[in-house]
C-alpha cells in the first residue's frame, strides 16, 4: 500500500523531467558529473524540496541508497518511459562512485535540472568547490588533488583522466580554468 500511495503521489510530469535530467547527467562529461556533485553538496533545503520527496518515493527499502531494483520499479511506474530507456545502463552512468547504488547527494547531482549555467549562484559555488586556494582560478593541481582526496567521487579519475578533463575545459590553454 505505501508503494501505491507513493506512485499516486507522484506528478507524471515531474516523473518524466526526473528520467530527462537522469539522461542528460548520464551523457555529461566526469568533469561535470563532479561539479553537479559539488553543487548538491552546496544546495539548501529549499532547494532540494521536490528531489527529496523524489528520493523517499524511489527508496522503497527506506535504507537511503536506491538500488537497480528501487530505480527500475518505481521509474517505470511514476513515468511512461520511452522503450529506449535502459535502467541498468542509466544507473550505471549516474552511479558516481561505482558501487551499484545511489547515494542521496548522487541522486540530487544527476536529478537536479542539469542546466545549472543559468543560475549564476548554483555555478560559483559548484566553481569555488574546485578553487581550492581561493585564487578564482582552478589550476591542473587542485583538481588532481580533488580527485586524489576521495577518487570515489566520480570512477575514472585517474592522473590522465584529469589532465585530460582539464584541457577539454582550459579553452585557451593558460593552465587557468576561470569562472567564466
Amino acid at each position: 500500500s505505501w508503494f501505491q500511495s507513493a506512485v499516486a503521489e507522484a506528478d507524471s510530469t515531474q516523473a518524466m523531467d526526473l528520467v530527462s535530467n537522469l539522461r542528460e547527467f548520464s551523457l555529461s562529461s566526469r568533469f561535470k558529473k563532479a561539479a553537479m556533485l559539488a553543487v548538491a553538496h552546496t544546495l539548501r533545503q529549499d532547494e532540494v524540496e521536490k528531489l527529496k520527496r523524489a528520493f523517499t518515493a524511489l527508496d522503497i527499502d527506506g535504507n537511503g541508497c536506491l538500488s537497480l531494483t528501487e530505480m527500475s520499479i518505481v521509474l517505470e511506474a511514476m513515468a511512461d518511459l520511452p522503450a529506449s530507456t535502459d535502467v541498468a545502463e542509466l544507473m550505471t552512468q549516474i552511479d558516481m562512485n561505482g558501487d551499484g547504488s545511489l547515494s542521496y547527494t548522487e541522486f540530487l547531482a544527476a536529478a537536479m535540472d542539469q542546466k545549472i549555467q543559468d543560475n549564476r549562484d548554483l555555478c560559483w559555488r559548484a566553481f569555488k568547490a574546485f578553487d581550492l586556494d581561493d585564487a578564482d582560478a582552478i589550476t591542473l593541481p587542485q583538481l588532481q588533488k580533488i580527485f586524489d582526496e576521495a577518487p570515489s567521487i566520480v570512477k575514472g579519475g585517474s592522473p590522465s583522466a584529469v589532465e585530460e578533463i582539464f584541457h577539454a575545459i582550459d579553452a585557451n590553454s593558460d593552465n587557468k580554468i576561470s569562472f567564466e
